[in-house]
């Protein structure tokens, strides 16, 4: 039997392009993935794993509704994840805390804050804590670190098994992934739809695109006619030795 083009082909396979796909195999729609190599710069296989909301909206109403809506809804989108693929993304929604070492930072942090809960009303959950406080609450908070935020609706996942879990669901719900599938060129078809020309020499014909492809997207938004921002930022990031146990606080800047 011959079968049908997918509707819809994510070029991108990371918690994107895999969330997106998901979201729309849910509604119903016939979704293929294609992911790039194993050596792509992955922001999907690098990452914090948090769940986090302190500050996001703060000076944009629409998105601190949206994040603390987001918040809200993990817990039943874990156990949706395990139903569909059997994977535990260890979620752990107990509480995070961001640190400061710059009083004036610090300051300006709390403002925003407040400025989030204006937006958010009687959802916003937070408080701050003076560096004393925090010493008396932790053991091995240095006396350089001036204050704290801490949120009880922030949390994390295992980063890994939570991409992996993306991709086994997607599988389940009947969506197509191609690992190894990498885009090097988008064209628009004279008479509807898209030919994708693959790095392989292979060509694949689709219906709709959707471009989650990360920093992939700088080149091939060209070929759909728009200009991205999406570009690499270079950041500081310190490496200790492991540590037996976890951390006894979840942090933003200290994982």
């Amino acid at each position: 039997m011959h079968q049908r083009t997918p509707e819809i082909t994510i070029i991108g396979g990371g918690l994107v392009g895999l969330s997106v796909a998901l979201g729309l195999l849910m509604a119903g729609q016939r979704v293929r993935v294609l992911d790039g190599a194993d050596n792509d710069a992955r922001a999907s296989q690098g990452n914090f794993g948090l769940i986090w909301g302190q500050g996001k909206g703060w000076d944009f109403a629409p998105y601190a509704d949206w994040t603390m809506d987001a918040l809200a809804a993990w817990p039943a989108f874990a156990k949706q994840l395990q139903d569909l693929s059997g994977i535990d993304v260890a979620l752990d929604q107990s509480g995070g805390y961001e640190f400061f070492t710059d009083p004036t930072e610090f300051d300006a942090f709390e403002a925003e804050l407040a400025q989030q809960a204006t937006h958010l009303g009687n959802r916003a959950r937070y408080e701050m804590l003076n560096g004393e406080e925090l010493r008396s609450q932790m053991k091995g908070i240095g006396p350089d670190v001036v204050g704290a935020s801490f949120s009880p609706c922030d949390g994390h996942v295992n980063p890994l098994r939570f991409l992996r879990a993306l991709r086994c669901s997607v599988q389940a719900m009947g969506g197509h992934v191609t690992l190894g599938a990498t885009v090097s060129a988008i064209r628009l078809q004279p008479n509807g739809g898209f030919a994708l020309a693959l790095a392989n020499g292979e060509t694949l014909q689709t219906e709709q695109v959707v471009l989650c492809a990360g920093l992939g997207a700088a080149t091939l938004a060209r070929d759909l006619g728009f200009i991205t921002q999406v570009r690499p930022q270079l950041g500081e990031l310190l490496i200790t030795e492991k540590l037996g146990d976890r951390l006894p606080f979840l942090s933003s800047t200290i994982r």
